[in-house]
């Protein structure tokens, strides 16, 4: 009976505890500690054991051991061992005793939680740990609060430095590839990843996520580095971008963000780096569609001039050179005619990567073929002492014929005249102005054909049968040709004169022939013919003429000498003076008659355009090629054959023999000359050779022409007496 009110006591009082809170009207949480609760357990017969605090909360520093409270009933027997159970979710090591003992006369007991002190890790969070009695033996029972919530707080300050005061790296195309590890120091480790901020600048020439960047994506907004755990020593890739331009060394500045670092971390020296980028790109500046065909009438087009060569802080300059002259004059773009020059120097501005030139084609109102020039575009990089070229050309197509062609054609088909007419003009005539040449072709009839320099001269002549003229930006060019009127009684004579070639546009098929008809006015006994006074061709005489010139303001043109004598051989040279009343600006065309020679095979000559500037004499050189072959003496004709500007002289031609010798010498040839001003036949260049044979020669040359001279003037005296009409073939 006694048992059984003791139980039914215990029970009472077990619920009383569990609801007084409620009935009561505390609002004590039942996790926490009641006041009084010790007191009236120690008072009670239940025997049970609880936590004396729920929280406890210590500092890192000087941190060894933490006391952990646990108070018993009276009940409770001693000698009692009390079960607990450590769960933590830190790194920061601890530990404890799997149970506590209950001494004898103590109300209660104390167990410990020893943690590690880890004074070389530095912790951002705080380390919590949960202490649980989960059992006591001899009928004890868990009262509550059943554990204790343990938190350390971190409390050491750590700081942070870069390893080195300077680095480099070098450009490259390759993606994330190129890549300069940065290395950051901490005093500690961490317990867990953190990340902190830096700062770029001052005064950069590198930009972050375009130059380099710590995202191999280059996406991050603010250069960052990561530290990790467990280490002091903390490595981050910087990559380094080729960008493909060339911009010379460039750098940039790191330094940690003090402002905005976490708690308890500090920066200590050095605090910022100095980067220096080395330029990897190869240079080169081009033209952006370097190669043009515009119409003549476009007005100004500009081309864009691009290059990887960038100067953040200055100008890069670019000089312009225009090459105009190409292997035709009719294919050549003259500046200030067809161009406005654009030549000289030009910037790209600092830090651009581009810049237009301007070119303003000129119109006009020629018909002309395509025209080009080319320029070249320079730059210099002086941080690299390297030169950058790039080339253009621009062809300018002609507006007047791009719709309508241009035809050259005579103003007739054919025109008959009396040898006695003197001078025959006809027209050559062009259906837009132009700047153009014409070839014309001299082809006498197969029978009784014209003859040059027997029935007729072309004063115009480039080559004795083929001639050239060019238009004066008009549309029509007059021509002259000289009817010799001779003391021949003959057959009715004829030639077509045919537009061979021209330099642009096209002969017109259905008038690009003139036949000219020659009806002969000479009759048996006419007292004109028997006294020689028929108009004479220009044929140089065999004697020297040593008349002047009369005096006149009118521009002429002669040569010094009208006949000479010349050995081939290898260097077998002489040179040909054409002089000028005046100084003149003047254009010459020599014209040659090759005769028994072939041109390009027996002899050449050095130009057949002499350009007067503003002087009165110009130049030419006739050589005298040398062959295997064992020829007689052979002749060609030299002739003033056009002249831009004043008249032709009366010592219009030079006749030219050729001897077949050998000439070893490389500057000196033996010959003879007659000079106009000298009558006599003079020696103008010798050099003595060491054959005697060939002296021989010399003078048996001169023996025999003095023979030809006097055999001639028999024959022609014979003439004035009687003359025979010329036969017919």
């Amino acid at each position: 009976m006694t048992d059984l009110i003791g139980k039914s006591l215990h029970i009472f009082t077990i619920f009383v505890l569990i609801l007084y809170p409620v009935i009561g009207g505390q609002d004590t949480p039942i996790d926490q500690p009641v006041e009084g609760l010790e007191v009236s357990i120690l008072n009670t017969t239940v025997p049970s054991v609880y936590m004396a605090d729920t929280s406890i909360t210590v500092g890192e520093i000087g941190l060894n051991s933490v006391p952990i409270k646990i108070i018993r009933s009276e009940a409770v027997a001693y000698g009692s061992s009390v079960y607990m159970h450590l769960s933590f979710n830190d790194r920061r090591y601890a530990y404890m005793g799997e149970s506590a003992y209950i001494q004898a006369y103590s109300t209660n007991t104390t167990a410990y939680l020893y943690v590690d002190d880890m004074s070389y890790v530095f912790f951002t969070q705080d380390s919590v740990y949960n202490v649980t009695i989960y059992a006591c033996d001899n009928n004890c029972d868990v009262g509550s609060p059943q554990s204790t919530i343990i938190t350390v707080k971190p409390e050491r300050n750590v700081t942070v430095s870069f390893a080195n005061e300077y680095g480099s790296a070098t450009e490259c195309d390759c993606d994330g590839c190129c890549y300069h590890t940065t290395e950051i120091r901490s005093s500690r480790e961490f317990n867990e990843n953190i990340v902190i901020p830096l700062l770029t600048g001052p005064n950069d020439t590198a930009t972050y996520n375009v130059d380099y960047s710590f995202d191999e994506q280059f996406v991050e907004a603010q250069p960052t580095v990561n530290l990790s755990t467990h280490n002091t020593y903390h490595y981050q890739n910087l990559y380094i971008k080729g960008d493909g331009r060339v911009e010379g060394t460039e750098y940039f500045h790191l330094r940690f963000d003090t402002n905005n670092l976490p708690d308890r971390v500090f920066v200590e020296s050095p605090e910022k780096i100095r980067y220096e980028i080395y330029d990897g790109d190869y240079g080169f500046i081009r033209i952006n569609d370097s190669y043009r065909h515009v119409y003549e009438d476009i007005g100004t087009i500009e081309l864009i001039v691009e290059t990887n060569i960038i100067q953040p802080d200055k100008n890069l300059t670019l000089n312009v050179t225009i090459e105009p002259t190409y292997s035709s004059d009719s294919e050549s773009a003259t500046p200030g005619k067809d161009y406005v020059p654009f030549d000289g120097f030009y910037v790209i501005p600092p830090g651009a990567s581009s810049t237009v030139i301007p070119i303003t084609i000129l119109d006009d109102d020629l018909a002309e073929n395509e025209e080009r020039f080319s320029f070249e575009v320079e730059a210099y990089h002086s941080e690299t002492d390297q030169h950058y070229h790039t080339y253009g050309t621009i062809y300018i197509k002609d507006d007047e014929t791009s719709q309508t062609p241009l035809l050259f054609s005579f103003d007739t088909n054919s025109v008959t005249v009396n040898e006695s007419i003197g001078s025959l003009e006809f027209y050559v005539k062009a259906n837009i102005k132009n700047e153009g040449f014409v070839y014309l072709q001299y082809i006498p009839a197969k029978e009784n054909g014209l003859l040059e320099y027997q029935d007729y001269t072309a004063y115009f002549n480039a080559t004795i049968k083929q001639e050239v003229f060019q238009f004066d930006k008009d549309t029509e060019y007059k021509i002259e040709v000289n009817i010799l009127n001779d003391c021949d009684i003959e057959m009715t004579e004829m030639m077509v004169l045919h537009i061979s070639a021209v330099s642009i546009g096209q002969a017109n098929p259905e008038n690009y022939n003139l036949t000219i008809i020659v009806e002969d006015n000479d009759e048996e006994g006419d007292l004109d013919c028997l006294a020689c006074s028929c108009g004479g061709g220009m044929w140089p005489t065999k004697e020297p003429t040593a008349e002047p010139e009369p005096e006149t303001e009118t521009l002429l043109f002669n040569f010094e000498l009208d006949e000479f004598e010349i050995y081939e051989g290898e260097c077998s040279f002489y040179d040909i003076d054409v002089v000028a009343t005046r100084p003149t600006n003047a254009t010459v065309f020599i014209g040659i008659q090759p005769w028994e020679l072939e041109y390009g095979e027996d002899f050449t000559i050095s130009a057949k355009k002499l350009v007067f500037e503003n002087n009165d004499r110009q130049n030419f050189s006739f050589r005298a090629l040398q062959d295997t072959m064992d020829e007689d003496v052979e002749s060609a004709l030299i002739n003033i054959a056009y002249t831009s500007d004043g008249m032709i002289g009366r010592w219009n031609a030079i006749l030219v023999h050729v001897l077949n010798e050998n000439v070893t010498t490389s500057e000196v040839n033996s010959r003879s000359a007659r000079s106009i001003d000298q009558p006599s036949l003079t020696e103008t260049r010798s050099e003595e050779f060491g054959s005697t044979a060939i002296t021989t020669g010399l003078v048996a040359g001169l023996v025999s022409s003095l023979l030809v001279v006097i055999v001639t003037t028999i024959l022609f005296g014979l003439a004035v007496v009687m003359k025979k009409p010329k036969q017919s073939s």
